[in-house]
């Protein structure tokens, strides 16, 4: 299972937070600088981080990453990601993951969070 897959790529990743276990093609999970998670509750954090959760899938949108969207969650915005495209290879699934880690590190230089 792909989702699977992306779910052992988030947990092994310093600056990304697993919000849940895998379950069919959708997976939902933040991005989470390691070192912001100390400072998460601080005033208007969360605020921010969200902002950038919603900046990374619109990013991730117009570069066509396997769809990656924003959504709501119990701890604030998180990214969802469907592996359900037909030809969807593990290859894919790296690359999109690759590709969102990089967006966030770019964003988090320019918004110098």
């Amino acid at each position: 299972m792909l989702a699977r897959h992306f779910h052992g790529l988030v947990r092994d990743h310093p600056d990304f937070e697993v919000l849940e276990e895998p379950a069919g093609s959708q997976y939902r999970f933040r991005y989470m600088p390691h070192r912001f998670c100390e400072r998460r509750n601080e005033p208007g954090m969360p605020a921010r981080l969200d902002r950038l959760n919603r900046d990374i899938a619109e990013a991730a949108q117009r570069l066509g990453i396997l769809p990656v969207t924003a959504t709501e969650f119990a701890s604030g915005v998180a990214l969802r990601i469907s592996t359900e495209q037909p030809n969807t290879r593990e290859a894919d699934v790296d690359a999109a993951f690759e590709a969102i880690a990089r967006i966030g590190q770019l964003l988090l230089q320019k918004e110098a969070l």
